[in-house]
């Protein structure tokens, strides 16, 4: 959407500001929703290529949803088209299930061979974003309850990947790798309001994810199921052929993670 090379947002003059509006080149919010409900008018269909060079394309399409009969969106933009006003919202349920509710990422495969028991680490992909978060949020001076959670998340996260690690070189079998998997996750486990939650996921947002179909698992996926672990069964194994034992960390979906009111507060 940027037109200028993802930029710095904070810096850039086609960013609305109503305190600079004065500045040569710079727009004030109130001119610029005027803007966007004049293209909405004059557009049967807007897209950014409608807005003209002298704005900025992902702030008028913002400001156009308040005005538009229809908006088409992704999902990640759901909360920002005032879908409270609208008579009825369509969504495709099948990419977007996990952005309402947890997956379950698949931490390990374990297998029998004879007297030994080899285990495949899926979390070594995710060290290097863990590293790399928990670094961002020790340089802060001041740290927000959010990110001491997320820290501690972080850090149970490279305790489950050391204990892989040392079960692989114990030999331990498939069905003590799930029960010590599972005391770690349960591990200081608290309740956490929907909020709160989705404001510690946001530090995860400029995060690597992985491709679909990819075999990485997505960190964000992990410290989900994490904060709100299916607590009677939060590592479940399955059957992945060729003798292998799969473990996945199973989060609570019987509750959309996404605290809005147009979503039921539980599936029937």
């Amino acid at each position: 959407m940027c037109r200028k090379g993802r930029a710095d947002c904070e810096h850039c003059k086609l960013k609305p500001d109503e305190s600079r509006k004065g500045e040569v080149g710079q727009m004030g919010y109130f001119k610029l929703k005027d803007i966007a409900a004049n293209l909405v008018h004059s557009h049967q269909v807007l897209t950014k290529n409608e807005v003209p060079a002298e704005c900025c394309p992902y702030y008028v399409l913002r400001f156009a949803t308040e005005t538009a009969k229809y908006v088409f969106t992704v999902v990640h933009n759901i909360d920002k088209i005032n879908i409270m006003n609208r008579l009825f919202t369509i969504i495709n349920e099948d990419p977007t299930l996990d952005y309402f509710f947890p997956s379950s990422p698949e931490l390990a495969r374990v297998k029998s061979i004879f007297n030994e028991v080899h285990i495949t680490n899926n979390l070594v992909h995710v060290l290097p974003a863990v590293d790399n978060v928990i670094e961002q949020i020790e340089l802060k001076k001041r740290k927000p309850a959010n990110d001491k959670t997320l820290l501690h998340i972080l850090e149970k996260i490279k305790d489950i990947n050391d204990a892989l690690a040392s079960m692989k070189d114990q030999h331990v079998p498939a069905k003590e790798v799930a029960e010590k998997i599972k005391e770690m996750v349960l591990r200081d486990y608290k309740e956490r309001s929907q909020t709160e939650i989705l404001e510690i996921l946001t530090a995860l947002d400029n995060c690597h994810h992985p491709s679909e179909g990819s075999d990485e698992i997505d960190l964000r996926q992990v410290v989900t199921a994490l904060l709100v672990p299916f607590v009677d069964r939060p590592i479940h194994g399955i059957n992945a052929g060729n003798g292998y034992r799969s473990m996945h960390l199973i989060g609570d979906a019987r509750v959309p993670r996404m605290d809005m009111e147009w979503v039921p507060a539980r599936r029937s």
